[in-house]
C-alpha cells in the first residue's frame, strides 16, 4: 500500500530532527565554502532487487510476509495507529529511497525521497501521508502547487512531489537540506554491474557536528577522537557501493582521502603475494593483511598520560616483562589466516593464525617469563585445572593452554618458529601448519582457481587485505543449516487466518545447489591518496548465507560437546560440593566429640589450647586443615576455647562451640558443632540468628568472624 509506505518514512523523520535540533547549540559551523550532504544513503528496495534462479522462491516467500505482517496487528489486538507500525517498517525495504542529511551554514536539514512500487505511485504516496499527518493532529498548510509545509524542531518542513529521470516521488524535507532524487550511485564499481545500495559519509563535516557535543560531555574522549583523525579537519569521506552483475555480487568500498591516516595502522606496509605460500594447498578460507598495533598503543599511552596513569608500567612491575615493546609492539605489520582440511577438516577449528614478529628474540624472551609466571599462578589458583604445556613437534618448541581433569573440547596451541607467531586451536592444527612451512611443498598458490582469483589480481605495488573463500566448500557445509533457516521462513508467512497462503519448497536441490558456485575474494589496495577495497563473490543469497554458516560450521565440534559438559559438570561439581561438605561435617563433629572426651578426662576442664588435644591424642593435626581451603586470617576451623567448663559440657544444643571458618568465608554457608553433640550445615543468615541468641555471647570474637 503507498499510503503506508509513505507514512513509514515520516515516522523516522522526528526521530532525526530532534537529534539535530538536540544539538544545535553544539554545532560547529564549518568554513564557508563547504558544500555537500554529510550522509548520502541509497537503495533500490527490495521491489527493485535482481533475483537469482537459486533464490526466486525463498524471495517469493519472505515478501509474503508482508501480508503475514499485516495481520499480526489483528492478531494482536491493537489500536489502529498501532497497527499501522508493523506494515510501515516493512514497506521501508520496498521502495526505492535515497536519504541526505546536510550540516550547512544555515543549519541541519535532512531530505528523503521515496519512490514507490506499488499502484498509484508517488501521487498516492503523498497524499497518503499527508492524510496520516492530519489525522495524527499535524497542522498542515497546502501551497498552490500541493506541497504540504509543517513546523519540525528543525525547522520547516514539507512533504511535495519530486520529479527526476522522467519519475515522480514523493519528498519529504526538514530544516536546511539540499536536494535529493531516487538513484543509486555507483562508484567504483565494475562496468556492467547494477548498482543496489551505496553510502557516503564526509567524516570531516560530521566531526563539525559529533564533536562539540562530546566535547561538552567528555572532553578527554573529544580529544583522543579527533586526534584519530576519523572526525574533524582533514577526515576522510567514506564511500560504498553494492551492485549485481550476471555471476557476481560486488562491492566497493574506498576510504577517499585517507591514505595517510590507514597508513598508521599498517605501518606503510603492504603484503605481498609469496605470503600465501605457508598456506596449504586444501585451503578453504584465507586472508591476510598489513596491520601493527603501535596505533593502539599510542591511544592507550595518550589516554594514561591525561590521566596520570601508567598501566603498562603497572604491569611491568608485576609481571617483570615489557608486554608493550617486547610483545604488542613486536606483532606485525603482516598477518595470515586461514581454514584448511590439512589443519583440521576446514572450519573453525581448522584456524590457523601467523603474525609477523619485528624482534622474534625479544618476543620469545618476554613469552616465556610469561609462560612461566602463568603455570605459577594456575598452580597456586586453578588447583591444577589450568595450564601451559610445553612441547616439541617438527623441530619446533610448541605451548598449548591445557584444562587437565575438564572435559573442555580445544587446546589452544601456539609456537614461535624464525620471524612468526603461529597459532592454532589443535595441537593437531598446529602439526598441519608446521608440515606447511617445510620448504619446496606445494601451497593455495598453486590452486588454478586461486591464482585466478587472488594472484592474477594482485595489485602491482602489494595489496593492504586478501580474502580468499572457496565458496563451493564453505556452501556445502552450511546447505543443511539454511534448509532450516528457510523452513523457519516457510512456517513463518503461513497463518493461520489463511491457510492457502504457502510458500511452497524454498531451498534448491543440493545438485542444483552446489552447480556453479563462484568463489569469494575481496583485495584492498592503495590507489592515490585514497584506499580501495573491492569484492565479489557469489550471484546467489543463498549460497552466501549458507557459505557465512558453514565457516563457522564446526562451531558444532564446540557446542555439543560443551552442552554435555554443561549437563556433566554442574553434576561433578555438586558431588565435589557434597563430598567436602560431608568431610567438614566429620571434622567439625570430631572435634566437638574431642572436647566432650577432654572434658571427661580432665574433670570437666576445658583444654587450654589446640595443642593439648593433639598431644593427648584427641585429634590429628590434619583434623584442622578444612576442605575449603586455608582460611586466611586464622585456623581453617575454630574452637571455641574461652568458655568455662560449666558451659561448655552443658549440653546446650544452642551452644556453638566449632565452626568451619574456610567453608564459611569460601561458601558464605558452614558446618557448626554445638554443645550436645550435633553439627548442622548452616546458612549464613541461620548462622546469624544463632550468634544473635545470649548463649553465643563472644562467639564472634572468640571464632574469628566478626566479619
Amino acid at each position: 500500500m503507498p499510503g503506508t509506505r509513505s507514512t513509514s518514512r515520516f515516522a523516522l523523520t522526528p526521530v532525526l530532527a530532534s537529534v539535530l535540533a538536540g544539538a544545535g547549540t553544539a554545532f560547529a559551523q564549518p568554513e564557508a565554502g563547504d558544500a555537500g550532504p554529510v550522509l548520502e544513503i541509497r537503495s533500490m528496495g527490495l521491489a527493485g532487487t535482481e533475483v537469482h534462479d537459486k533464490d526466486q522462491a525463498a524471495f517469493d516467500a519472505f515478501m509474503l510476509l508482508g501480508d503475514r505482517i499485516q495481520e499480526l496487528g489483528d492478531e494482536l489486538g491493537m489500536e489502529p495507529a498501532q497497527r499501522a507500525v508493523f506494515p510501515l517498517l516493512w514497506d521501508l525495504f520496498n521502495a526505492e529511497t535515497a536519504l541526505r542529511v546536510d550540516l550547512g551554514e544555515q543549519g541541519p536539514g535532512f531530505a528523503m525521497a521515496v519512490l514507490p512500487s506499488g499502484v498509484g505511485g508517488a501521487a498516492e504516496l503523498t497524499e497518503s501521508l499527508g492524510r496520516f499527518m492530519t489525522e495524527s493532529g499535524v497542522p498542515l498548510q497546502i501551497d498552490d502547487d500541493g506541497a504540504m509545509r509543517f513546523d519540525t524542531p528543525m525547522g520547516p518542513a514539507s512533504i511535495s512531489l519530486g520529479m527526476g529521470g522522467g519519475e515522480a516521488f514523493t519528498l519529504v524535507r526538514a530544516g536546511a537540506s539540499g536536494d535529493v532524487a531516487p538513484g543509486v550511485e555507483r562508484y567504483g564499481l565494475p562496468d556492467g554491474a547494477t548498482p543496489t545500495a551505496s553510502l557516503r559519509v564526509d567524516l570531516e563535516r560530521l566531526g563539525y557536528f559529533l564533536l562539540p557535543m562530546m566535547e561538552a560531555d567528555e572532553p578527554e574522549m573529544a580529544a583522543l577522537v579527533e586526534a584519530s583523525g576519523w572526525l574533524g579537519e582533514n577526515a576522510p569521506a567514506i564511500e560504498y557501493s553494492a551492485g549485481t552483475t550476471d555471476r557476481h555480487v560486488v562491492g566497493w568500498f574506498s576510504v577517499v582521502g585517507g591514505r595517510e591516516l590507514v597508513a598508521r595502522y599498517t605501518g606503510g606496509a603492504t603484503v605481498p603475494g609469496s605470503v600465501f605460500r605457508a598456506v596449504p594447498e586444501d585451503a578453504s578460507l584465507v586472508s591476510a593483511a598489513a596491520f601493527e598495533l603501535d596505533w593502539i598503543l599510542g591511544m592507550i599511552d595518550e589516554a594514561a598520560g591525561q590521566s596520570g596513569e601508567d598501566p603498562f608500567g603497572e604491569i611491568q612491575e608485576f609481571l617483570g616483562v615489557d608486554v608493550r615493546n617486547d610483545l604488542l609492539a613486536n606483532l606485525g605489520p603482516r598477518w595470515i589466516y586461514y581454514q584448511s582440511g590439512t589443519t583440521g577438516g576446514h572450519g573453525l577449528l581448522s584456524s590457523v593464525m601467523h603474525v609477523e614478529l619485528q624482534n622474534p628474540e625479544a618476543f620469545a624472551s618476554a613469552h616465556e617469563a610469561i609462560v612461566e609466571l602463568a603455570n605459577q599462578m594456575a598452580a597456586e589458583n586453578a588447583n591444577g585445572y589450568v595450564s601451559v604445556r610445553s612441547w616439541e613437534l617438527e623441530g619446533t618448541e610448541v605451548f598449548s593452554l591445557t584444562f587437565p581433569g575438564l572435559p573442555i573440547p580445544m587446546e589452544p596451541t601456539w609456537a614461535v618458529r624464525g620471524d612468526r607467531l603461529i597459532a592454532a586451536l589443535s595441537p593437531a592444527g598446529m602439526r598441519g601448519a608446521l608440515a606447511q612451512m617445510t620448504p619446496g611443498g606445494r601451497s593455495v598458490m598453486d590452486r588454478d582457481d586461486f591464482r585466478a582469483d587472488v594472484i592474477d589480481a594482485w595489485p602491482d605495488g602489494g595489496a593492504l587485505s586478501a580474502t580468499w573463500v572457496e565458496s563451493g566448500a564453505m556452501a556445502a557445509e552450511g546447505y543443511g543449516a539454511t534448509n532450516m533457516l528457510l523452513s523457519g521462513l516457510a512456517n513463518a508467512v503461513r497463518s493461520p487466518a489463511s491457510p492457502e497462503r504457502s510458500a511452497g519448497v524454498l531451498m534448491p536441490g543440493y545438485a542444483d545447489f552446489m552447480s556453479g558456485i563462484e568463489n569469494y575474494v575481496e583485495i584492498g589496495w592503495w590507489e592515490g591518496d585514497d584506499v580501495v577495497y573491492a569484492s565479489r563473490g557469489d550471484r546467489s543469497m543463498l549460497v552466501q548465507m549458507a557459505m557465512l554458516i558453514g565457516a563457522f560450521g564446526e562451531l558444532q565440534q564446540l557446542y555439543v560437546p560443551a552442552m554435555g559438559a554443561g549437563v556433566m559438570l554442574p553434576a561433578l561439581g555438586k558431588a565435589r560440593e557434597t563430598a567436602k561438605q560431608v568431610k567438614s561435617a566429620s571434622q567439625v563433629r570430631s572435634l566437638v566429640m574431642a572436647l566432650i572426651m577432654y572434658g571427661n578426662d580432665h574433670d570437666l576442664q576445658v583444654p587450654p589450647n589446640i595443642e593439648a588435644l593433639i598431644e593427648g591424642g584427641y585429634i590429628s593435626r590434619d583434623m584442622l586443615s578444612s576442605a575449603y581451603g586455608e582460611a586466611f586470617d586464622g585456623p581453617d576451623i575454630g574452637i571455641r576455647l574461652d568458655l568455662s567448663g560449666e558451659e561448655m559440657f552443658s549440653h546446650d544444643a544452642s551452644l556453638i562451640v566449632a565452626i568451619d571458618r574456610s567453608m564459611l568465608y569460601y561458601s558464605g554457608d558452614t558446618n557448626v558443632g554445638f554443645a550436645d553433640g550435633h553439627v548442622e550445615y548452616l546458612t549464613y543468615w541461620d548462622l546469624e540468628n544463632y550468634l544473635e541468641m545470649d548463649v553465643n555471647a563472644g562467639a564472634r570474637e572468640a571464632l574469628g568472624i566478626e566479619d
